[in-house]
């Protein structure tokens, strides 16, 4: 092996900041204080997956050619890769949204038999108290959130992605596509 090849099959450490750049974006969204700094997060992350991809894409490049060339097919052919890649175009060459924020909800549902509520107090926090009821229910609270949003990059639009690698997602969550995109990325940095 040239010299010059063992230093393309090492992985740089240019690509290893990148990901971890997007690792330390990933931690922010999950401990950010507002939807303001997630969604800043988010979109910080957006950047660091590309810029990684770029990298990964030049190391690939010297290593196999057949490893290049089936890294490029599955980042445009995979819904969730590719959606992330034109989510960060969006967000860099236009002033659209790529996140939507949803309100928080309350949901109630009856058991067997269904239920009935008398009385108690419902706040938007998800707090419940002094709810009085028969039957059986289940009171689930969803917080405000972020979520993905269909994006038009260069006048195609890019639907809300609803599978990875062939696995359907069961997220629309922001942070936990980024590390599924993430994860993928990094393994492709040990392809031979």
């Amino acid at each position: 092996m040239s010299e010059k090849s063992k230093m393309n099959a090492t992985p740089t450490p240019a690509i290893i900041k990148e990901f971890a750049w997007a690792a330390e974006a990933i931690a922010g969204m999950q401990a950010a204080a507002d939807l303001e700094r997630y969604e800043k997060a988010w979109l910080d992350c957006l950047h660091y997956l590309d810029r990684g991809w770029n990298k990964l894409e030049k190391h690939l490049a010297g290593v196999s050619q057949k490893n290049l060339s089936q890294a490029r097919q599955t980042r445009k052919s995979d819904a969730l890769l590719s959606y992330l890649m034109h989510a960060r175009n969006v967000d860099e060459h236009t002033i659209r949204q790529v996140v939507v924020k949803r309100p928080g909800s309350l949901k109630i549902t009856g058991g067997p038999g269904g239920g009935t509520i008398h009385r108690g107090v419902f706040s938007g926090d998800g707090q419940v108290s002094n709810v009085v009821y028969e039957g059986a229910l289940d009171i689930d609270f969803v917080p405000e959130r972020m979520e993905i949003m269909g994006v038009t990059d260069r006048g195609v639009f890019y639907d809300i992605p609803t599978s990875h690698l062939n696995v359907p997602l069961k997220s629309l969550i922001p942070h936990e596509l980024a590390r599924l995109a993430l994860d993928h990325y990094k393994s492709s940095l040990n392809a031979r």
